[in-house]
């Protein structure tokens, strides 16, 4: 699989440096760490609620962007992406209850 400057999503480039490394590991292929579970709310994937992943839920509700795993977005559970689960994150993000 050639570099094209970008992949589809996060996953298929840990594949490709996966499969680069593979072949260059003289171990064999490596097995990667377990993951953990997903945050709700955790859409940039960093491992913390932050104000940039109400941002983002935001303009996801708002249709100009994709995000990978919607349910991670979905953090009230209703079902629907919307801006009431961009206030819920930011108001994670900055402690406010």
């Amino acid at each position: 699989m050639p570099f094209v400057g970008s992949f589809p999503s996060a996953e298929a480039l840990k594949n490709y440096i996966q499969q680069r490394y593979d072949i260059l590991s003289e171990e064999g292929p490596v097995t990667p760490a377990p993951t953990e579970p997903a945050l709700a709310g955790d859409v940039n994937g960093d491992g913390a609620i932050t104000v940039s992943d109400a941002l983002i839920i935001l303009r996801f509700a708002m249709h100009p962007i994709g995000i990978e795993d919607e349910s991670i977005a979905d953090v009230n559970g209703n079902g629907t992406v919307e801006a009431s689960d961009a206030i819920l994150v930011l108001r994670a993000a900055t402690r406010l209850t």
